[in-house]
């Protein structure tokens, strides 16, 4: 729940939001197989997130203008700029959200870009040398994050209605 001190910044499709100001609250709505990532330095007070959509930009194109969208181009980019804002690569606590598989065929692993997703943002932090302490992640149900800035408490509510605190 909102209190009348915060205020939501909704972080788009392709997007990402870095931020030290204690009463934003960052809001992914209505993931299916696209990945949170939400970052937190407890130490410099900054939070970020990205809504990142598919698994590996094919393009490579610098001028593209949401490469958050990407999960290999996304993440990195969401930790270096978490980096030039003040944090330090030892104090980022990482969580993700997402990852669903929305869209089944039998038979066709190939449209599971869910699972595609979950693979990548894996391969990417352990290539930055991060490890995930959270996770709510595959499933076949869309999910909506919620994070804190103030705590770095993020809350996943499922489609189902459960909730979830990572």
């Amino acid at each position: 729940m909102i209190t009348a001190n915060q205020r939501t910044i909704s972080v788009g499709l392709g997007e990402l939001s870095i931020t030290s100001d204690a009463s934003v609250v960052l809001t992914c709505n209505g993931l299916g197989s696209c990945i949170a990532l939400c970052i937190y330095d407890p130490v410099a007070r900054l939070g970020g997130m990205a809504h990142m959509l598919l698994p590996v930009c094919r393009t490579k194109n610098e001028n593209d203008p949401l490469p958050s969208k990407y999960i290999d181009t996304g993440a990195p980019l969401l930790i270096t700029r978490m980096i030039r804002k003040g944090s330090q690569k030892q104090n980022l606590i990482v969580k993700i959200a997402g990852g669903a598989r929305m869209l089944a065929v039998p038979g066709n692993s190939h449209l599971d870009i869910g699972q595609k997703n979950i693979a990548e943002i894996k391969a990417v932090l352990q290539r930055e040398n991060l490890v995930i302490s959270g996770a709510d992640i595959g499933g076949g149900f869309g999910r909506t994050v919620r994070f804190q800035i103030d705590n770095g408490k993020i809350t996943v509510k499922s489609v189902n209605g459960v909730s979830l605190d990572l």
